[in-house]
């Protein structure tokens, strides 16, 4: 019987609209921006470490950029017009929101 890795993540979900798709953009950069003024906040000169600031960010990174990366392939792959559309505005808001910080 084969055990379960949890380390594993789940497959990608490629099932979206593109009504959904700029709000759920919109909501993992809102997270991102928030969890970064988090760890700021928990966080001084003294107490920062790799483990209590950088590996948390890079984790958070990697599973926000997860989703973005598979709502930015859309852009070139859906058969739907406005699901490209609403995929390609993604993706330039993603870039603008990691180009200015916030």
């Amino acid at each position: 019987m084969a055990t379960s890795n949890p380390h594993c993540q789940s497959p990608p979900n490629f099932t979206t609209t593109s009504s959904a798709l700029l709000p759920e953009t919109t909501e993992i950069l809102s997270r991102s921006r928030y969890f970064r003024v988090q760890l700021v906040a928990s966080v001084s000169p003294t107490t920062a470490t790799f483990s209590r600031v950088l590996q948390p960010l890079v984790d958070h990174e990697n599973a926000s950029l997860y989703r973005l990366e598979i709502l930015g392939l859309f852009a070139t792959v859906a058969e739907d017009e406005k699901l490209r559309e609403a995929s390609r505005t993604a993706e330039k808001n993603g870039n603008c929101g990691e180009i200015d910080g916030s």
